[in-house]
This record gives C-alpha cells, structure tokens and sequence, in this order.
C-alpha cells in the first residue's frame, strides 16, 4: 500500500449510529443559529424599507458586505426588553427548537401554541418577543422545528413524533 492510500476504517454499527447522530445534532445547531441570525434581520430590513419609502434612504456607510450580523444589530437596532427574565429553569440555556422539542416530550401530549409558550416561559426561556405565543406558533412550522420531529396535530396542536 502506498503513502497516499489508506486502509478504510472498520466502525460498529453502535459507533457509526453515535457518529451519525453526533453530526446531525451538529447541523441542527448550526442550523438553529442560521434562523437566529436570520431573524435579526427582520426588523433591519423593515426599517430600510420604511426608509426607502419615505426616500429617506441616507448613505450606505460602507459597500463591504456584512461579515457579521450581532454588530450590524448593535448599531442599527433599540435592543428590546424582556419580556421575561427568567433567573433558571430546564428551558433557560437551550435554543428555540431544542427547547419546543423537550418541552413536548416532557408533556407527553399534543399542546396550543399558546400553551408551548406558557410552558417554554415557566421553564425559564428567555425571549424578546412581544407576542411569543405568535412567535412559538410560527417557529414551530419552520423546517428546523419539523426535523426534531415536531408536528402539528388535526387539532392544531403540537407534538413530537419519534
């Protein structure tokens, strides 16, 4: 066998099944993290278009593109209160998804979005939203929240399927 070629690696099932769990909790964060960038852009791109259509649109402070959004939302952006200040709980450290995905499994039965937001909220996640109940409902159907297997019901409740 040459230098450039390399014997195949043998793994387990068990340690290739950890591997590739590993890996998509991986993506999943990673994804998670997308969404949230994504969403500060929201209210960015709706103060630029009131701009634009009040043609009060001043100078681009510069033509480099953005290289990361926390600093564009720090300058262009009121940062909001909470709305809840949560000191702990199971849901306080955890990402949107994450936090719906366990939540449900915890209930053990289909809930409102009304009620994943009451229930997020008693478990100590942090949000900024004024309406979060609005907000859980449309994150829930959001491919991020449907590959952790969340699912809405015929009821329009949700659940998570395994």
């Amino acid at each position: 066998m040459s230098a450039v070629e390399q014997k195949p690696v043998e793994l387990s099932y068990p340690e290739f099944l950890r591997q590739l769990k590993n890996h998509k909790a991986t993506l999943l964060a990673e994804a998670d993290e997308l969404v949230s960038e994504a969403d500060e852009l929201t209210p960015i791109i709706a103060l630029v278009e009131k701009l634009i259509a009040r043609n009060a649109v001043p100078a681009v402070p510069s033509s480099r593109p953005v290289q990361k959004l926390s600093s564009v939302t720090a300058i262009h952006s009121r940062p909001k209160k909470m709305t809840h200040e949560p000191t702990s709980g199971p849901y306080s450290k955890m990402k949107f998804p994450a936090a719906a995905r366990a939540y449900l499994a915890s209930v053990g039965m289909p809930k409102t979005s009304n009620e994943v937001a009451d229930g997020l909220k008693a478990g100590g996640f942090r949000t900024k939203a004024g309406n979060f109940a609005a907000s859980v409902h449309a994150m829930l159907g959001r491919p991020s929240a449907q590959v952790l297997g969340i699912v809405r019901t015929a009821e329009k409740k949700w659940e998570v399927k395994s």
